[in-house]
């Protein structure tokens, strides 16, 4: 599953993924969200679908693998966001930063 919604990007996604999971899944924390993120091209309902695949795919990862709690790590899609974007409208090799997924997390008053 991970390695569909990254498409192709599993080893870098996963040595990125691993330190900062084990790191953290011994702490405490609040509600960790991951979020998936695309480029503009496509429908928004299809980039929508996209950016849930591959945040449902690194929070269960997450879960699965570094013994996160299930409950605090929540998975959700800003698709295309304009406002969300790294690179503002690229696609192809021009927006490969847009393609990401990042987990927020909230150390503050744990």
């Amino acid at each position: 599953a991970l390695a569909g919604a990254l498409a192709g990007s599993v080893e870098l996604s996963g040595q990125l993924i691993e330190p900062t999971a084990f790191d953290i899944a011994g702490s405490t924390f609040g509600m960790v969200p991951v979020e998936g993120f695309t480029d503009p091209a496509g429908s928004r309902a299809y980039n929508k679908r996209l950016g849930q695949a591959r945040a449902d795919a690194v929070r269960n990862y997450l879960v699965d693998n570094a013994s996160m709690p299930a409950d605090q790590v929540r998975a959700v899609s800003y698709g295309e966001d304009t406002d969300r974007q790294v690179q503002k409208g690229m696609t192809r090799a021009e927006g490969v930063e847009n393609r990401r997924v990042t987990l927020v997390i909230d150390f503050a008053g744990a």
